[in-house]
């Protein structure tokens, strides 16, 4: 999995370890999608929005963008709290 740069600045502003995003990407569900969002010149991107509990009790409701690459492999493009 990679992350764009933004997408990596708010993942670790969020305080979420490369691991625990991923694993939070991971419960991505159908129900979780919200819509495909389409740039001229770039792959289609689909947009998600998860609320994360924590183990503490506390959850964070997620704002997740993905792309599938040319190559296959899944780019984070957005991780950030659902504003």
């Amino acid at each position: 999995m990679l992350f764009s740069r933004i997408a990596e600045r708010d993942r670790l502003n969020l305080d979420y370890s490369f691991k625990k995003a991923c694993e939070v990407i991971a419960q991505l569900t159908v129900e979780s999608w919200k819509r495909t969002v389409e740039y001229k010149g770039t792959l289609p991107l689909d947009v998600y929005s998860i609320a994360h509990a924590h183990s503490s009790g506390s959850v964070d409701p997620l704002y997740i963008k993905l792309r599938i690459t040319a190559s296959g492999k899944v780019r984070v493009e957005s991780f950030h709290r659902d504003r």
